[in-house]
Order: structure tokens, then sequence, then C-alpha cells
């Protein structure tokens, strides 16, 4: 037990928590690219604070491992522990606390640094712009594509061209939160009412590294103010629409128009129906 202890390690990935793994489970992770030598972090009982995996000795080959000194995001990500701490730590006998809140200085360099996955424009374009921009482009080519290939073909084509942008748009979501800090998990969080608000909140405003920092720019301040005006403006509309349908049902001259259109329907089903059997 105390072998498995001394070789206990916890890593993040993602921005999640994990482990703990003897080191060897550790090296096999790295070698499956399981492991961002700059952002993902380590520790184990004995370490002052956590460290950038790249940082650890023997645990990437050093000719294939880029350069951690010169980058930003490692630079960012060495005070990480108040993100990403495991349980039952414990305080060194330095007499720091590793795993204190990070300070100022510190949350700006996790705001600078050089996030992997996508940022805001490039989700944006593809969540937002690029499906529409596809659909007008279909209407003009499918026409010209029916002409060529025929109708036949274009109507099985159609389907995989349709999927096209919705395919964009879940790789770009799912790299959003690899951006974001967030695990990619929070995709299936967008299927719960509510909690997709927020969610939805995230993608569409937030900055990169927002999970750690927790600080919005200017742009994401404008871009928050916009959502939630969009999502009370969609809420205001449905409200507006039940409440015009409920008065609407109540009104009996409307109801006597309706009976009436539903009553020529039937007469006009009646009188194209072929005549009964005898």
């Amino acid at each position: 037990m105390n072998e498995m202890t001394a070789d206990a390690w916890y890593f993040t990935r993602d921005g999640e928590r994990l482990g703990p793994v003897s080191f060897s489970e550790l090296r096999e992770k790295v070698s499956q690219g399981g492991l961002n030598p700059r952002l993902d972090m380590v520790w184990k009982t004995g370490m002052e604070a956590w460290k950038p995996s790249g940082e650890i000795d023997g645990l990437f080959e050093r000719s294939s491992m880029p350069a951690i000194a010169d980058s930003a995001p490692a630079a960012a990500a060495a005070p990480a522990a108040a993100a990403a701490q495991p349980a039952k730590a414990e305080v060194t006998q330095t007499g720091g606390d590793p795993y204190a809140p990070p300070g100022e200085d510190v949350m700006e360099q996790l705001r600078s640094a050089n996030w992997p996955g996508a940022r805001r424009r490039g989700y944006l374009f593809m969540v937002v712009l690029f499906p529409m921009l596809w659909n007008v482009g279909m209407i003009f080519t499918m026409p010209m594509l029916a002409q060529t290939v025929g109708n036949e073909l274009v109507g099985f084509l159609a389907f995989g061209i349709v999927l096209v942008p919705l395919v964009a748009s879940i790789v770009f979501t799912l790299k959003r939160f690899t951006n974001l800090g967030m695990s990619r998990w929070w995709f299936f969080g967008q299927m719960v009412p509510f909690l997709n608000l927020w969610i939805g909140y995230r993608l569409f405003a937030c900055p990169a590294g927002y999970r750690y920092h927790k600080k919005l720019d200017g742009v994401g301040i404008a871009l928050a103010i916009v959502y939630w005006l969009m999502i009370l403006l969609v809420v205001a509309s449905f409200v507006a629409m039940i409440v015009l349908f409920a008065g609407m049902a109540g009104d009996p001259e409307l109801q006597e128009k309706l009976k009436q259109i539903v009553e020529n329907l039937q007469a006009q089903a009646g009188a194209g129906a072929p005549p009964p059997q005898q």
C-alpha cells in the first residue's frame, strides 16, 4: 500500500482532474498523446505544487517534446493547482499552501495563454454563420447539380450534404469546450433545460481559459449582453404566442370560423373520395 501511495500521480486533462495512476501508466498516456506537456498538470505526494507535465523528468522524450520555458501556456499553467486539486491533498512542510488561490498576476497569465481548441470567432462562424451560408449555397447549386447528375442521385446526396453543418457544429462545440478549459462531457449538458442556457452563454461569450480565470473581456461583455437579450426575446415571443392563442381559443366567433373550415375540408375530402364498393 505504501509503494502504491508513493507512486500515485494525479493529472489534469481538458480541465479535469484525474488519477491516481502510476508513473508507468502516466507515461503510457503520454505515448498515446493523452497529455499536453504545456497545459496539462501533474502532482504527487511530496511535490510543493502542481507542475506542467512537460517539466517532469522521464515523462516526455526531450528530443520530441516542445520547448516549455518559452511558452506562454507553460508559464500560465504553473499555478493551476487551484483548479485541479487531488482529494485529501496535504500542505507541504515548507510553510506554503500549494493549493492557495492564485493571485491576479497568475490570472492575467491564464487569460493571455495560448489555449488550444476553438476560440469565439471560430465557434460563432461555424455554428451560426456557416450553416446559413451553406444552406444558401445549396439553394443555388442543387438545381445545377440535379441537371448534371440527375434528380435521383441528388436526392441521395442531399442527406449527406445537409449533415455537413451539423457535423461541423458538433466538432467546433467540442473544441470550444477545450478552449474554455471545460470537459467535453459538458456537450451533453446542452440537452438539459436551463442548464443549456448557462452552457450556451459560456460558449457564446466567454474568452479562452474562462474556467480558470473567470473574467470577461470587453468583447465577452458585449457578446453576453447580445446573448441574454436574444434569450429574453425568444422567451417573450413564446409567452406572447401562448397568450395570443389562449385568447383566440376563447373567442366564439373564431371558433365558429374554425368549425366552418373543418366542415368545408371534410366536405371536399368526401367529394374526392372513391364511391363505395357494391
